[in-house]
C-alpha cells in the first residue's frame, strides 16, 4: 500500500474494509502463524526460536517496535516517553527498530530514558521504504548511516537489522552479512498500520504469541496510527496472562543458547 492509503485515525478505515482485513488475518492464522512465517522469511532470516530446541526461552517472547521513533507522517509527534511508561509499567523490555529519518525531532533525553530501561535500538535502514530494488552501495550507504546514528545514541553497534517492508534481496543479505547483522522478522504480526482497531491488534498478537516468538508492533503516535498505544497494552496484558514476559531480541537469543537453569 502507498503511504496515502495508511490510514491515520480509525475513521480513516470503513467498517467494511476493517472487517476484510480482520476476516483476511484470522484465516491465515488458522495456518500458524510461526509455520507462515518461516516460509515467509526462510533462513537466515530470523523469525522465532522453537522452545523444543532452545529451551532457555521458555515464558518469554521478544517484543520488537518498527518505525522509531517516528514515521515522518505528520502531523504524527512521538510518543517516546509514553510508550517507556507504558513498558516500565509492565515490567516490559523491548527492541526498537530505528529509522534515520525517525531520529529527526525526537528529544535523545526520552531515548536514553528509554535505554536506561534496558530496551535497546537496531537498524531498520534510513527511511519506511523497501531497498530491494537498491544497489548495494545505495543499501550500504543507508545501512551504515542509519548504524552510526545508533551508535551515537546507544554507544554500540546493534546486531539486528529488519528490512522495510519485509522485503530483502540477495544483495541485501550479503552487505548485512559483511557487517555483522542479521535480518529478524517475527511470527507474530497483526498488520497493525492497516487495521486500527486497538483491542484487535493486541487480542490478536497476544492469542498468537507462544514460547521464543518475536512479535511486531509498529510506533504509535499522536495523530498517526496512536491505537497502537491501547494495542501494547492490551498484548502486554495478554501476554501476562499467558504466563509470558516480554524482553528484546537480544535478550531472548541470548536465553536461546542458555539452559533453562541458568536463565533463570
Amino acid at each position: 500500500m502507498s503511504r496515502q492509503s495508511v490510514p491515520r485515525v480509525p475513521s480513516d478505515v470503513s467498517r467494511l474494509r476493517r472487517w476484510r482485513q480482520k476476516a483476511t488475518l484470522l484465516l491465515a492464522a488458522a495456518t500458524g502463524p510461526r509455520r507462515i512465517a518461516k516460509r515467509l522469511f526462510p533462513p537466515p532470516t530470523l523469525t522465532s526460536f522453537d522452545v523444543g530446541e532452545h529451551p532457555g526461552v521458555r515464558g518469554h517472547v521478544a517484543l520488537s517496535v518498527d518505525d522509531a521513533f517516528w514515521s515522518g507522517a505528520s502531523p504524527g509527534v512521538p510518543m517516546v516517553d509514553e510508550v517507556r511508561r507504558l513498558l516500565a509499567r509492565h515490567g516490559a523490555r523491548a527492541t526498537f527498530f530505528v529509522m534515520l529519518d525517525g531520529c529527526v525531532d525526537v528529544d535523545p533525553a526520552a531515548v536514553q530514558a528509554l535505554l536506561e530501561d534496558g530496551h535497546e535500538l537496531a537498524n531498520h535502514c534510513v527511511s519506511d521504504r523497501p531497498y530491494h530494488e537498491a544497489s548495494a552501495s545505495e543499501f550500504g550507504d543507508a545501512l551504515l548511516a542509519t548504524q552510526r546514528r545508533i551508535i551515537e545514541l546507544q554507544g554500540r553497534a546493534p546486531p539486528w537489522f529488519r528490512a522495510p517492508h519485509g522485503r530483502l534481496s540477495a544483495t541485501m543479505l550479503r552487505t548485512l552479512e559483511e557487517h555483522d547483522l542479521r535480518h529478524v522478522m517475527m511470527d507474530g504480526y497483526a498488520e497493525d498500520p492497516f487495521v486500527p482497531d486497538a483491542r484487535f491488534v493486541g487480542r490478536f498478537l497476544a492469542r498468537h504469541a507462544q514460547h521464543g516468538s518475536i512479535l511486531l508492533i509498529h510506533m504509535p503516535e499522536r495523530g498517526y496510527r496512536e491505537w497502537n498505544f491501547d494495542a501494547l497494552d492490551i498484548l502486554l496484558t495478554g501476554l501476562a496472562a499467558k504466563g509470558l514476559r516480554a524482553v528484546t531480541v537480544t535478550e531472548l537469543s541470548q536465553r536461546a543458547t542458555t539452559s533453562p537453569t541458568l536463565s533463570r
